[in-house]
């Protein structure tokens, strides 16, 4: 975590204002996240410009991200429903491909999974062995492409899955394993 705090990656890089977001789409870039209780279809047929979809959460809710007016723009074609998300990292697009690396460095950390445990990759939607190269690597897809959780947890549960614990605050993905 103090790794986290002290990469100028999530400090200056990342953040909604940083200068990977300006190198992307200019200087007067204003970058928006918004929660859009639409399936993927839908949102998908509704995308304009810079706007993408970042991740599905479960059917009929996802997350999409991009300049302002282009995720308005999309929220206006799907009915105007969105919750908009403040201060969330610009990540889950290509458009953070000049700080793969950096991003992949700072993931690069000593793994010693447990044995008989199944580890999986939101970004890759599947189990995968874990070693420090494999950790990083899903890490930095799920960065680059974003991910779908509802095809996650579909593998997960044909894989034999009957249990999940999250360990996290609030519940958020027992809510959408729920729904899924």
């Amino acid at each position: 975590f103090q790794r986290t705090l002290d990469s100028g990656l999530f400090r200056s890089q990342l953040t909604s204002t940083g200068s990977i977001l300006r190198e992307a789409w200019g200087d007067d870039a204003e970058w928006a996240v918004a929660l859009v209780m639409r399936s993927k279809d839908e949102i998908r047929t509704a995308l304009t410009g810079t706007a993408t979809l970042l991740i599905v959460n479960a059917p009929g809710e996802c997350v999409i991200g991009g300049r302002k007016d282009d995720v308005r723009a999309v929220v206006g074609r799907l009915g105007g429903a969105a919750i908009f998300l403040d201060d969330v990292p610009f990540v889950h697009l290509p458009a953070i491909a000049p700080v793969q690396e950096e991003y992949r460095a700072l993931h690069l950390l000593p793994t010693t999974p447990p044995s008989g445990v199944r580890f999986y990759s939101a970004a890759w939607a599947r189990s995968y062995e874990v070693t420090t190269e494999n950790c990083a690597a899903s890490i930095v897809a799920n960065a680059m492409r974003g991910f779908d959780f509802t095809a996650l947890i579909e593998q997960a549960y044909a894989d034999g899955v009957r249990v999940f614990v999250e360990p996290g605050p609030q519940g958020s993905c027992t809510r959408m394993i729920g729904r899924i």
